[in-house]
């Protein structure tokens, strides 16, 4: 049975959206080695691979993980929760840790801009 308390909770969405940046920069790295013709292809690729990256991440991952399937409990880490369908306690569990992981993006996502801009500064300051 999967359970985490409320501050591991925290510190797994935390680590998940520092994941999820971790993915879009790699994404966006790897996209300039399929020689796209034009600028709107790269970013198309860019943009489909990364959609694709974070619904895993951050949808299909919970469901997987708290999902209770007899047949593939081989998996490793997967299908080896508590819940066999959507029940009240799911939403508890699996419901709060999305909410949580939302609530960070929401947070995190405008704060990068200053933390990019914090650095370009400080390697301009340390090239001098």
């Amino acid at each position: 049975a999967v359970v985490f308390t409320g501050g591991m909770r925290t510190a797994l969405a935390l680590l998940s959206v520092f994941a999820d940046y971790i993915f879009m920069a790699s994404m966006r790295f790897f996209a300039n080695f399929e020689k796209h013709k034009t600028l709107s292809a790269l970013e198309t690729s860019i943009t489909l691979k990364v959609c694709a990256v974070l619904y895993i991440n951050n949808a299909m991952l919970h469901l997987l993980v708290y999902a209770k399937v007899d047949k593939l409990r081989w998996v490793p880490f997967l299908f080896k929760g508590d819940y066999s369908d959507f029940e009240s306690g799911w939403y508890d569990d699996a419901g709060e840790t999305i909410l949580i992981q939302m609530a960070v993006h929401v947070v995190a996502w405008p704060m990068r801009e200053p933390f990019m801009y914090g650095l370009k500064q400080l390697r301009l300051w340390w090239t001098q």
